[in-house]
């Protein structure tokens, strides 16, 4: 039937202790064993044209080597607020995409942007130690936010550092040594200029990916803070003419932060 049968039986060896291999091992083959080499062949070229991108190994490749390259570079990122929440995912780790959901009101956004401070920034106000001390990472990090101006974001992250309640900064009354410590994070923020904020009130997947790459390429970020998924309209016109449920465009949204994730090795 014209397939080519020369890995079992070929008739040009001219060496005659090879052919003799050869044959002896055609041999001792049933029809079966000929049939399932030639399925073999088959099934390998249709997995290589049919699934597409795959990882497909045994569980034993590399093993060895993995787990020498984890002693020196252990899978873990820069932290995160709450030690609890630190240990459950082991940090802000690069190529990752991690999914936090919470009641409305619950404080999803304030946590977000905190976790975003506490990668851009080394410093905070301590106020049980009564100090500015260490405690966060220098890391080029995005803000993408649908529902918060930039100037509501902003008033958080300088309350966060400095942790001067927001209230006393959006009322411009302080209480003793409040304004300082509001002035010394904004100094901050001026010298370690790693936070960036973009804000989308109407975003589809095609815009949160043109802005993630362009910041990847102009400002180098590490880190994307995304807040937050819902079905907004530019996001469901998207897929009008798809006729796709709400949930699986929500599903889509979140595949495609997680592929960006991987793409740039971010934090997302």
């Amino acid at each position: 039937n014209g397939i080519d049968v020369s890995s079992i039986y070929d008739d040009d060896i001219d060496d005659p202790r090879k052919e003799k291999e050869q044959l002896d091992a055609f041999e001792a083959m049933s029809v079966q064993d000929i049939f399932s080499l030639i399925n073999k062949k088959i099934s390998n070229i249709e997995y290589q044209y049919s699934v597409g991108k795959q990882v497909s190994c045994s569980a034993t490749e590399n093993i060895k080597e993995l787990k020498e390259e984890l002693k020196q570079s252990p899978e873990i990122g820069a932290p995160l607020q709450g030690e609890i929440y630190n240990v459950i995912v082991r940090g802000a780790r690069k190529g990752k995409f991690y999914l936090n959901s919470g009641a409305s009101g619950s404080g999803k956004s304030r946590k977000l942007i905190g976790n975003a401070c506490k990668l851009a920034y080394p410093f905070h106000y301590d106020e049980t130690k009564s100090e500015w001390v260490k405690s966060g990472s220098s890391e080029k990090t995005l803000i993408i936010t649908t529902e918060l101006e930039r100037d509501e974001v902003q008033t958080i992250i300088l309350a966060c550092l400095s942790g001067v309640n927001e209230e006393h900064i959006l009322y411009g009354v302080y209480a003793s040594g409040e304004e300082e410590r509001v002035d010394a994070a904004i100094k901050e923020m001026q010298e370690h200029q790693n936070l960036f904020i973009e804000s989308i009130p109407d975003p589809n997947i095609n815009q949160i990916k043109v802005i993630i790459k362009r910041h990847v390429a102009m400002n180098q970020i590490v880190n994307v803070m995304y807040d937050y998924i819902f079905s907004s309209p530019n996001l469901l016109g998207e897929f009008r003419d798809l006729k796709i449920r709400e949930d699986v465009a929500l599903m889509m949204l979140s595949t495609a932060l997680k592929d960006l994730a991987v793409e740039y090795n971010l934090y997302v």
